[in-house]
């Protein structure tokens, strides 16, 4: 007789478990539906800034470049350099009179002649003839520059720092080029091109967000990380040039004499120390009022927020062409059989003609500029070409600069070699939804 097993049955105990948990079980999972709903409608419906970044490019004040269209004399600067002027301060005082000016081109001449004899003088004894030479054109020289008397102030057509070479004193200046310049350091600039598929919809007008590398300079800088036991967070300061050189001192002591080998086992002397990036952790306590004696200076740009504006900006574009009407291949075929027909030439020895060209082809790479003409209707011919490189080089202005940001990139500028502060720009070309960005490929 076969006999089934009764099947076993949850026990009482188990069932009235399941019985008083169920309805939480339920609340969590219609919870759960809803928190995931939500979050989907969120990042569908929440939209973030689409950014086009460029490469590190200097910040510089915009500068107004002070010329004349005729030929000038400068005959005395009424300001000192790099110092600030106002608009219609005056600045130089010049001649323009033609008579004046070649007579002025004469006085350097002299002057110009009377130094080589100077230089002559220290080589050897000046003969009879030279001497005399040498002391009319000295008299000579001192009396032009006071008969200058047609003379004109040039003022500042801007308010900033003038700047200009105390050599172009007592020179005469050709027409077009540069007397001196003003820099405006209340309007801060940087010239960068954006990089990546999304330049093409930059644009003028367009809203940059500006991240300043506060890393400028070949000195010495120190990044740290502030571990306050008052503080439940952490922060972060930076130092540049902490220890005035002397950490490149003591490096370059220590280095001296010793070599180092790259893969190819080429050996090389180690020489100067360019450039130091040190980290470490300080831990800090909270101080009373400073003391200028003991304080010393963190970099303060790390905690200035910059945005700009492009205001100027061209897309272009470099394009390969290899494939040309019949018309245009047939008419550089025959410049090229003019040119070279009946011609000998030599290819090692036995003299060749030439009888015709054959089987000619072509491949050009041309520039391209974005046409001034609104709308993609064009009723021109298109050509039929590979897109090898697309770029848009735009100005951006920085919008209401920082005193902090004004004051170093002026004190950086206005020093004998020019220090320049880098920043990345990024430029918002529009917006996307934060979930198209979860599907977006890499």
């Amino acid at each position: 007789m076969q006999t089934t097993e009764k099947p076993k049955t949850q026990s009482l105990r188990t069932r009235r478990l399941i019985a008083k948990y169920v309805k939480y079980l339920e609340i969590f999972g219609y919870g759960f539906v809803v928190t995931v709903a939500a979050g989907i409608a969120f990042l569908w419906f929440t939209k973030t800034e689409d950014l086009v970044l460029s490469n590190a490019e200097p910040i510089k004040p915009h500068e107004y470049v002070l010329s004349y269209d005729e030929d000038a004399v400068v005959i005395e600067a009424l300001v000192k350099n790099k110092t600030d002027v106002t608009i219609g301060q005056p600045l130089f005082e010049i001649s323009r009179d033609k008579s004046q000016v070649n007579r002025y081109r004469a006085k350097q001449v002299a002057e110009e002649l009377s130094g080589e004899l100077d230089s002559l003088a220290i080589s050897s004894s000046l003969t009879l003839s030279e001497r005399e030479l040498q002391g009319v054109m000295r008299s000579a020289t001192s009396a032009w520059e006071q008969e200058l008397s047609q003379r004109e102030t040039l003022t500042a057509t801007h308010a900033g720092v003038i700047l200009f070479e105390k050599k172009i004193v007592g020179t005469v200046v050709p027409k077009g080029d540069e007397i001196a310049r003003i820099l405006d350091f209340d309007d801060l600039r940087i010239s960068a091109g954006l990089k990546g598929a999304g330049q093409r919809l930059a644009r003028v007008g367009q809203l940059a967000h500006i991240e300043v590398i506060t890393t400028y300079g070949d000195g010495e800088i120190l990044r740290t990380d502030v571990d306050s036991p008052d503080s439940w967070s952490t922060g972060f300061a930076q130092f540049n040039d902490i220890s005035d050189g002397q950490i490149t001192k003591q490096l370059e002591e220590y280095f001296s004499g010793k070599l180092v080998a790259i893969e190819d086992d080429t050996v090389f002397a180690l020489g100067k120390v360019k450039k130091i990036d040190l980290h470490s952790v300080l831990n800090v306590q909270n101080a009373g009022p400073f003391d200028p004696g003991e304080k010393i200076e963190s970099e303060p740009l790390n905690r200035i927020a910059l945005t700009g504006t492009v205001i100027e900006g061209t897309h272009t574009a470099e394009f390969r062409i290899h494939t040309f009407p019949n018309e245009i291949q047939q008419e550089i075929q025959n410049t090229l059989q003019d040119r070279i027909l009946k011609r000998q030439f030599d290819t090692g020895g036995q003299p060749l003609s030439v009888n015709e060209i054959s089987d000619l082809s072509m491949i050009i790479e041309m520039d391209a500029d974005e046409p001034e003409i609104e709308g993609t209707n064009l009723d021109v011919q298109m050509v039929d070409a590979e897109n090898s490189k697309r770029s848009f080089k735009g100005v951006i202005r920085i919008d209401d600069p920082h005193p902090v940001l004004k004051a170093k990139v002026r004190e950086l500028a206005l020093l004998k070699k020019p220090i320049y502060i880098k920043a990345i720009v990024k430029v918002v070309v529009g917006e996307r939804r934060i979930a198209m960005l979860l599907f977006r490929k890499n």
